[in-house]
C-alpha cells in the first residue's frame, strides 16, 4: 500500500555490503490501485528475469535469495509457492523473511496484545488487507496468506532466516508460520528482537537491534550463497 525502492533503499545496501551480494530491488505496484495477485506476479516476473538473463549482469542465476519486510515478505514467500507451480526448475537458495504479513487473522495473541499504540495498528493491518485483497474470498487464498499453504508445499522451500518484532500485532503469525515451516522440513532460523516495533529495520544505524538484524542477516546471506 506504501513504501518502495527508494524507503527501503538504506536496507538493501546493508544487506549488499553485509552479505556480500547483489540486490535487485522490484518495485511492484501498490494497492488499492493494484489488487492481489498483481504485485506478485510483478515480482515473480522478476525473479524469472534475473534467473534467465541474470549472468549478463555477473549474477550467479543459480543462487538467488528472496526477502523482504511485513508485505514484502508476504511477497517474498507468496512468490517462492507460485514458483513451485509455474517454474519448478527454478531452485531458489533462500528466503528472507522480516516480520511478514503470512495471514489474514486479526485475532491472534499480538494482534489483541498490541492492537492500539504500537505503530501497526489492527485497524491499519484491516485496511491493507481491504486494499490487498477487497474480495474477501482472496485473503483465504495461500499465495495471499501463506500461512494457509499446504504442508507438502511448504515442504518444497528453501531454507529461511525470520526476523520478529516483538511488539507487533505480527508477531504471533509470525511465530505460527515458523512452526509450520519446521513440522514440513524446512530449515529454519529466527530471532525475536526484543522491544522493538514493527518496521524496525528502517531505523538502520540509529538502533542497535536494527544493526544487530541486518548484520545477521549478512552472515546468514554470504552461508546460504556460498
Amino acid at each position: 500500500v506504501w513504501g518502495s525502492i527508494d524507503t527501503h533503499d538504506h536496507i538493501m545496501r546493508g544487506y549488499a555490503a553485509g552479505g556480500d551480494c547483489a540486490i535487485v530491488g522490484p518495485d511492484y505496484a501498490l494497492s488499492p490501485e493494484a489488487t492481489f495477485p498483481q504485485a506478485l506476479e510483478e515480482c515473480a516476473a522478476v525473479v524469472r528475469w534475473v534467473a534467465k538473463n541474470g549472468a549478463a549482469w555477473g549474477l550467479d542465476p543459480a543462487r538467488i535469495v528472496l526477502g523482504g519486510d511485513s508485505a514484502g515478505g508476504n511477497l517474498a514467500l507468496a512468490v517462492a509457492l507460485l514458483l513451485q507451480q509455474t517454474d519448478p526448475e527454478l531452485k531458489l537458495a533462500g528466503l528472507l523473511l522480516n516480520y511478514g504479513v503470512y495471514d489474514s487473522r486479526l485475532d491472534t495473541p499480538s494482534y489483541v496484545e498490541f492492537a492500539t499504540g504500537h505503530t501497526l495498528t489492527r485497524e491499519k493491518m484491516d485496511f491493507y488487507w481491504r486494499c490487498y485483497c477487497p474480495r474477501e474470498a482472496d485473503r483465504l487464498h495461500p499465495l495471499a496468506a501463506p500461512l494457509r499453504a499446504d504442508a507438502a508445499d511448504l515442504a518444497k522451500l528453501p531454507p529461511c532466516l525470520m526476523h520478529v518484532a516483538e511488539l507487533d500485532v505480527l508477531a504471533s503469525e509470525n511465530d505460527a508460520m515458523a512452526k509450520r515451516l519446521r513440522e514440513a522440513g524446512v530449515t529454519v532460523e529466527s530471532t525475536t528482537f526484543p522491544g522493538v516495533l514493527h518496521g524496525f529495520l528502517r531505523a538502520m544505524n540509529h538502533v542497535s537491534a536494527t544493526d544487530r538484524a541486518i548484520a545477521e542477516a549478512g552472515a546468514w546471506l554470504r552461508r546460504t550463497l556460498s
